[in-house]
């Protein structure tokens, strides 16, 4: 990063400027509106399963570990996927405004997926309560949704600093995050549910958390 900025900021006055030339909307808007659809048919069959369907059970033959690793996985991916679509777009094509919509379902669509995988990790924190590496999941499901909601306003505000963005919201979430004393609220979460907790949840407060 550090590496890049410096190269944006050399004058290059003396040099010839280059002119880029931007690509016709429509075709942003054909594949951005393929995208848009497969994710809100993913989107209407993740609020149907989350909110009205068997809400709390899980698919038959697969565990509450094997249900929350998948969905974090699967979200980082199409999160990471989508930021860089929106990016692209806003970099390679003409400004239109259907284009603008279809981003916005796209980054919409991903808070869906952000809610599923907050709940999939729910579910696994109520049967096997919180570690240290659990509540950095949920830590970094907030970040992402912060950095979701910055690619939401460059997508309608020219001149936002995106990756300026990501990076102090990073930095500062961690320092929030590191100065809240998770090591407290992982134990003081675990004794509130004392009643269902196993040998091993004691031997990793008493030896896996800080003094």
């Amino acid at each position: 990063y550090g590496f890049f900025y410096a190269c944006c900021r050399v004058d290059f006055s003396g040099e010839r400027q280059r002119i880029v030339e931007r690509c016709h909307p429509i075709i942003g808007i054909s594949f951005s509106a393929v995208i848009g659809v497969i994710y809100l048919l993913y989107s209407a069959i993740q609020i149907v399963y989350l909110f009205f369907g068997n809400a709390g059970s899980l698919p038959e033959g697969i565990t509450y570990s094997q249900y929350a690793r998948e969905g974090f996985w699967q979200l980082v991916a199409v999160a990471a996927l989508n930021i860089i679509i929106v990016m692209l777009c806003m970099y390679l094509f003409e400004e239109n405004k259907y284009l603008k919509i279809l981003l916005t379902i796209i980054c919409g669509c991903t808070f869906v997926m952000m809610a599923s995988a907050a709940y999939r990790m729910y579910l696994y924190v109520s049967i096997y309560h919180l570690t240290i590496l659990r509540l950095l999941v949920f830590w970094f499901l907030l970040i992402l949704a912060l950095i979701m909601g910055g690619v939401i306003v460059s997508i309608y505000k020219k001149g936002f600093q995106l990756v300026r963005y990501i990076i102090l919201t990073s930095v500062c979430g961690y320092l929030i995050f590191t100065m809240a004393r998770p090591d407290y609220q992982i134990a003081k979460y675990n004794m509130e549910h004392i009643q269902d907790m196993r040998a091993e949840d004691l031997s990793y407060m008493i030896y896996g958390l800080s003094l």
